[in-house]
C-alpha cells in the first residue's frame, strides 16, 4: 500500500495562503527528484478533480 499526500491539502496543513507559492515548492521538489535520477511521474502522478461548473457541466480543477 502506498501513502500519498494531496498537494492541496498538504499546502494547507504547511500554512500555505496561496496555491501559486506552493507549486513554486512542488516544482523544486520535482526538479530535485529528477536530479536524483528518479522519474517525476512514480513520484508526483498528476491528480485532478472535477468540479461542477453549473448546468450539470465539469471541468478538471487545476
Amino acid at each position: 500500500m502506498k501513502t500519498f499526500w494531496n498537494a492541496r491539502k498538504l499546502s494547507e496543513v504547511l500554512q500555505y495562503k496561496k496555491w501559486k507559492n506552493f507549486a513554486k515548492v512542488i516544482d523544486r521538489a520535482k526538479l530535485a527528484c529528477n536530479n536524483s535520477g528518479f522519474e517525476i511521474q512514480d513520484h508526483f502522478p498528476e491528480v485532478r478533480k472535477m468540479v461542477e461548473i453549473g448546468s450539470n457541466t465539469v471541468r478538471e480543477s487545476y
